[in-house]
This record gives C-alpha cells, structure tokens and sequence, in this order.
C-alpha cells in the first residue's frame, strides 16, 4: 500500500465520497456517489489514471454492497 502513496498524484476515489458507501446499498446508490466503475461484475473496480491502485466494492449475491476496500491497493 505505501507504493500507492509514493507513486500516487491524487486518490483514487477522496475519501469524503467513498465514507459515503455503506453495507447494504445497492449498486445503483454506488454509481450514483462514486459515478461509473472501471470493470462492472461481482466487485466494481474504480480507478484513477494519476494513481497506480484502484477501489474495490464487492457485492453480495442480490447486488448490495457487501465490502469496500477503502485502501488502495497496489496493482
């Protein structure tokens, strides 16, 4: 993880939006705080083009966030 903090010009998503993301919400309320994923599949992957790393938001099997990697994780 410290890699993305050397590397990064920026988060991948600010913090104040992603705090925003909670158990439960469904992937529209997702798309509608943090805007359109990356890839789109069981887990929305959000990336930023001046950062190396990227945010995970995983879902359960009816489509409701399950879990959120709030740390960006280097690829």
């Amino acid at each position: 993880v410290w890699q993305c903090a050397v590397y990064a010009i920026g988060p991948v998503i600010p913090r104040a939006r992603l705090g925003k993301i909670k158990e439960g919400m469904s992937k529209e309320e997702v798309v509608r705080i943090l805007g359109e994923p990356a890839v789109r599949g069981p887990e929305y992957v959000y990336e930023n083009p001046f950062n190396p790393c990227y945010v995970q938001v995983k879902f359960d099997p009816g489509g409701r966030v399950r879990y959120v990697n709030d740390e960006s994780v280097f690829r």
